[in-house]
């Protein structure tokens, strides 16, 4: 697995900040605002404090978020894998069916030809024979006609 360089997720962070403090603010659900404290100031020491607090915390978030995101990719590239070896062994378990298949298939073909062969070999000596009962049968005629 791979790690992910923590410059990354930095800027990912910083990327997904709000250009503005005061649009963050704006955007700040009511439920937010009660949990934090009073805003300091304009001017005041504790104002770019209190700003790298949010914005640590918004890295935070945002970084907890990343490593929910990275999870869910991770659970979903372990589903592929497994659903991949599964598939690997279905595919291979076909072939060897096909395998078994295609040899029985050419045994029957090997068979059929050579009863093709017997049929052929029959029906001659039959032909032959069915001449020879033809004859003899005509010959027995003609003695009968005779006695």
């Amino acid at each position: 697995m791979k790690a992910v360089p923590l410059a990354l997720i930095v800027a990912l962070s910083l990327w997904s900040l709000p250009a503005c403090p005061a649009q963050d603010a704006a955007q700040a659900s009511p439920r937010d605002t009660a949990a934090q404290p009073p805003a300091p100031k304009p001017g005041d020491p504790g104002d770019a404090l209190s700003g790298r607090r949010q914005e640590l915390r918004g890295m935070e978030d945002t970084l907890q978020t990343s490593q929910a995101q990275r999870a869910k990719i991770e659970a979903e590239v372990a589903a592929i894998r497994t659903d991949r070896a599964k598939l690997e062994a279905a595919l291979v378990d076909l072939a060897k069916t096909i395998d078994d298949r295609e040899g029985k298939i050419a045994a029957a073909e090997t068979r059929l030809d050579e009863l093709t062969g017997s049929e052929e070999a029959i029906r001659h000596s039959l032909d032959s024979r069915r001449a020879v009962i033809a004859e003899i049968t005509a010959e027995n005629l003609e003695l009968k006609k005779k006695i």
